[in-house]
């Protein structure tokens, strides 16, 4: 570019950390000034031509840059107008939120401490009042206790959530109302203490009122209670103390005492069991503090019961014991059973000795009957073999009927199965025999309906599972299930009291006649009657290779019964009828069969039902 002067010359001034004063002091110190500037001049001019020649040769381009400059400087002059225009706008909106907004902060400030202000001179004034009208009660004295209570307890709700402490105006108040709780609670104490010792009713009263106006009545019921215990169990403790009682300083005055609590066992038992009801948190502590007369009571007991079986059977002696001694022995059981009523744990004890007793009198029987054989001759052994085997056909035609009448093929000319009879004599011979005297109807009744419906759901339960069950069978099922009413109506006052156990008895019973199909249909399958117990009779009606759920896991009916009820959820007793059917489908094709029972379909159709029903449930 340059011709003369080579661009070496003028490389310094072309660094972006040229300065002119270090420039002009190195040129003079190693140059002749002259010839430095003449230089300088030159390409001075050197630029200034080759300056001129570019603007010659792109003179069209530079024109139209600066057309196109002048037509930025114009946007940008409009993009100016229009941002100051903007920013007037924003300040104008600005001035019109920011004012209110700051003023309704300032007062919304402002109300909330008013409120604040207003409600805690509310409160003070309150207090003022409460504190002049709280010290006219304190000088009113017992009289006016509670309403100094109600007084102190109004002063706590003003105090909850409030911090009062700095007021000048109500300082001295605030001590006094902390005085005056402290002293309103003894007064209380004391009030309560004097009530409970005198037992007077109305004094109490007072007290419990002031503790329940100062919101403290739970607490100190429990300490007054607690004391009150505590103080009944060492009182108790120290005065049966048994090592206490046989000291030789105390023996003449506690021999009387020691034989009372010994022989009247159960009247003393009987005072314990009062005195339970008021203190049912000291039965362990008291039972242990009666343990002693217990034993010594027991060991009396056994040997009463004792004394009659050794007189009956003495030492050497080979004569059984009569009608009369037996009577004897009899009576002596009842009489310390009947004592020992009065408590579970005492009636648990002597039965133990029962128990004992009667052990006693088969060892000495056994003994008798030993040191008698060997005295008598080969024949009167044989008589008395005899006699046992005549004995022992006795008792099986006894119980041969009770057994014969459970099965299906009885003959119709009977109203009732023996087993019926049995059953209604047996309960009336009880309750006339044993519970006709008790005046307590419906202590009674409200135990023995529960032994009705038990025995009404074990007879539906087992005539389920006759099988197989002939029109003769079912006559009688149905004369047996007309006199279950009779013989359970002396455990109720009515029939109708035993609720959805009578309704079952009394919607099974024309199932008996009813086909399959009817059953299946019936209205009553599912409501009254569970399902599990219509396809329990629906397989006495199924041909003997479609097994009951208890013949295919090969269970008695009694361990059937027992799995029963140990499993009373419809969906286990379903699951395992489902299994019985189930395979009987298996037995079926195993055989290849072509044809099912025809009972078959019925019991799968209500199984379906009753599977459908517990889902929804």
């Amino acid at each position: 570019m340059l011709t003369v002067c080579p661009v070496e010359c003028y490389s310094d001034f072309l660094c972006e950390g040229f300065d002119v004063k270090t420039y002009t002091a190195h040129a003079i110190h190693h140059a002749v000034i002259a010839e430095q500037l003449a230089k300088l001049a030159e390409g001075i001019s050197q630029l200034d031509k080759e300056l001129h020649c570019q603007v010659v040769a792109r003179h069209e381009d530079l024109l139209a840059q600066a057309t196109g400059i002048e037509s930025l400087e114009g946007v940008l002059e409009m993009m100016q107008a229009r941002i100051a225009a903007l920013q007037s706008a924003v300040d104008r909106i600005k001035t019109k939120i920011v004012d209110p907004y700051n003023k309704i902060v300032a007062r919304t400030s402002q109300l909330a401490r008013l409120q604040v202000v207003c409600d805690l001179l509310r409160r003070i004034i309150r207090i003022l009042y409460l504190s002049k009208r709280l010290q006219g009660q304190l000088q009113g004295g017992s009289r006016e206790l509670t309403k100094a209570a109600q007084s102190l307890n109004e002063l706590d709700y003003l105090f909850q959530g409030m911090d009062l402490s700095g007021i000048e105006v109500i300082e001295n108040d605030l001590l006094f109302i902390s005085r005056a709780h402290l002293e309103v609670e003894n007064q209380a104490k004391r009030l309560l203490e004097q009530g409970m010792e005198i037992q007077n009713p109305s004094q109490v009263g007072t007290a419990l009122q002031v503790f329940y106006n100062l919101g403290s009545l739970r607490e100190t019921i429990l300490s007054v209670v607690e004391g009150y215990k505590a103080s009944v169990h060492e009182s108790i403790i120290s005065a049966l103390d048994i090592k206490v009682l046989t000291q030789p300083a105390n023996v003449r005055a506690s021999i009387f005492l020691k034989q009372a609590l010994e022989g009247e066992y159960p009247k003393l038992l009987r005072l314990y069991n009062e005195l339970w009801k008021r203190l049912q948190h000291l039965e362990k502590a008291l039972k242990a503090s009666l343990q002693p007369y217990e034993a010594a009571y027991l060991s009396k007991s056994l040997s009463r019961l004792f004394d009659p079986i050794n007189l009956v059977f003495p030492q050497g002696g080979h004569s059984p014991p009569s009608t009369d001694e037996m009577d004897s022995i009899i009576k002596t059981i009842a009489s310390e059973l009947n004592v020992s009523l009065v408590d579970p744990g005492l009636t648990i004890a002597v039965a133990k000795n029962i128990s004992k007793t009667v052990q006693l009198f088969c060892v000495k029987s056994e003994h008798l009957v030993i040191s008698m054989l060997p005295s008598f001759p080969p024949a009167a052994e044989q008589v008395l073999t005899a006699s046992l085997e005549v004995f022992q056909t006795l008792m099986d035609s006894a119980v041969q009927p009770l057994l014969i009448s459970l099965s299906a093929g009885e003959k119709p000319d009977m109203p009732c199965s023996l087993y019926m009879r049995e059953l209604q004599g047996f309960i009336s011979r009880v309750m006339n025999d044993y519970f006709h005297h008790l005046q307590s109807v419906d202590f009674l009744y409200d135990r023995t309906e529960g032994i009705a419906q038990r025995a009404i759901t074990l007879f539906i339960r087992h005539a389920c599972l006759l099988r197989p069950l002939g029109e003769g069978g079912k006559m009688r099922l149905a004369a047996d299930f007309a006199q279950m009413e009779l013989a359970v109506a002396p455990l109720c006052r009515r029939i109708s009291d035993l609720g959805k156990v009578y309704r079952l008895l009394r919607s099974f019973r024309p199932l008996l006649f009813q086909t399959s199909e009817h059953i299946a249909s019936s209205q009553a399958v599912g409501d009254l009657i569970p399902y599990s117990t219509v396809l329990h009779f629906l397989f006495s009606r199924a041909p003997a290779e479609l097994k009951s759920p208890h013949q295919r896991a090969e269970w008695s009916v009694a361990r059937y019964s027992q799995w029963l009820d140990d499993h009373q959820s419809e969906k286990d007793r379903l699951v395992l009828i489902r299994g019985a059917v189930e395979a009987y489908v298996q037995s079926v094709k195993a055989r290849q069969g072509r044809n099912f029972a025809p009972v078959y379909p019925i019991m799968l159709q209500l199984l379906q039902k009753a599977t459908s029903g517990l889902v929804e449930r």
